[in-house]
């Protein structure tokens, strides 16, 4: 799991809480980025997914998730974004869906803007994680975006759910 190191600025980040998160079923649109593409591709990627958000079967539409796998070590990665879903058996072919098993995570809440994710992720990696004793976990990380936030404009905060090992 890595960061980009290339934070548009510094922000302050109040201590995570730590909590077992649930199993659950993502569905909407996977697709494979790389650093620092993906600071546009994702952006891009949610644009075309948000008119699915409210019609992908099954679908529990009060989270929006953001979901980080399949690190390969040269700064690609798998994303995912998409919805809690409750199963995949009427999910039309066009939807991706991944099954994140449950996890430990350090949960982050950010109440800024969505443009400061990369500097919130360089504060965790570089200023939290080392000093918190705590390792990554080779699992999904999640973005979670609730009904506050608006994507139009990018506020209404977001959480980050990095997962820890036990």
């Amino acid at each position: 799991m890595e960061c980009d190191p290339k934070a548009s600025r510094e922000v302050t980040l109040e201590a995570p809480r730590i909590e077992l998160g649930k199993p659950m079923l993502v569905a909407g649109f996977s697709e494979r980025h790389a650093h620092p593409s993906a600071a546009e591709g994702i952006p891009k990627q949610w644009a075309r997914f948000a008119p699915h958000r409210t019609q992908i079967p099954g679908a529990i539409a009060e989270l929006a998730h953001g979901v980080c796998y399949n690190f390969d070590g040269q700064g690609a990665f798998d994303y995912l974004s998409g919805v809690e879903i409750v199963g995949h058996e009427t999910l039309p072919g066009k939807y991706a869906f991944l099954q994140i098993a449950a996890q430990r995570y350090a949960i982050f809440s950010y109440p800024g803007p969505i443009a400061d994710i990369r500097s919130v992720m360089s504060a965790i990696f570089a200023n939290w994680m080392p000093a918190s004793g705590h390792q990554p976990a080779e699992a999904p990380m999640l973005e979670c975006y609730s009904p506050a936030f608006d994507a139009a404009t990018g506020l209404g905060g977001f959480q980050i759910w990095l997962p820890i090992q036990d």
